[in-house]
């Protein structure tokens, strides 16, 4: 797979190169195929994400792979991406309560993952990043003008957790990420 992407090609070009170059992976899904094992090979969980130069290679191809299955259009610029210890969500994302975020993306050019996440080795860690990134590709399109209504936080949820499943699926592996999504809904009034 390695030899079908391009370090200067553009984030568009990228994805759809990846779409064209991804093969399936083994029946057992404990073992590597050629898309995960180049996942793999990308970035050592040692470091951080960017701008460590495999860190940002993986980068790109995530952030791909979040234009690729959105639908969304490509960014000028790919967000920050920042390794950070679980307290900082459970203070930050979570309003000091106790929770389960892993990737968390406040308004902004920055993507933040949970540092026990190795996206170089682990699919599901993988799609975390790619579905974070699909919010800063919602945020960009919008002009930094998203509206955070009920509704269409709910609607920019399921839209990241749709592609996030899509990109799992793609490797052969079924997770039923976003799954409680189906019974979220608005108070009227």
């Amino acid at each position: 797979m390695k030899s079908c992407l391009h370090r200067t090609a553009p984030v568009a070009a990228l994805a759809l190169a990846l779409a064209a170059c991804v093969t399936p992976p083994p029946a057992d899904p404990s073992a590597k195929g050629p898309a995960l094992a180049y996942i793999a090979s990308t970035v050592p969980h040692t470091q951080p994400l960017a701008p460590d130069p495999a860190g940002a290679e993986l980068q790109a191809t995530l952030l791909s792979w979040a234009v690729s299955l959105s639908g969304l259009p490509a960014p000028d610029s790919p967000p920050q991406l920042r390794r950070m210890p679980h307290d900082f969500f459970v203070q930050s994302a979570c309003n000091g309560h106790e929770c389960k975020v892993l990737g968390w993306f406040p308004p902004g050019d920055t993507v933040y993952v949970d540092e026990r996440l190795d996206p170089q080795n682990n699919l599901l860690a993988a799609s975390i990043v790619m579905h974070e990134m699909v919010h800063y590709l919602q945020y960009r399109a919008a002009g930094k003008g998203l509206e955070f209504s009920c509704a269409q936080s709910i609607a920019l949820e399921r839209q990241a957790y749709a592609a996030q499943r899509e990109f799992i699926t793609r490797y052969g592996v079924y997770r039923p990420v976003g799954a409680s999504m189906h019974q979220v809904g608005c108070d009227p009034g």
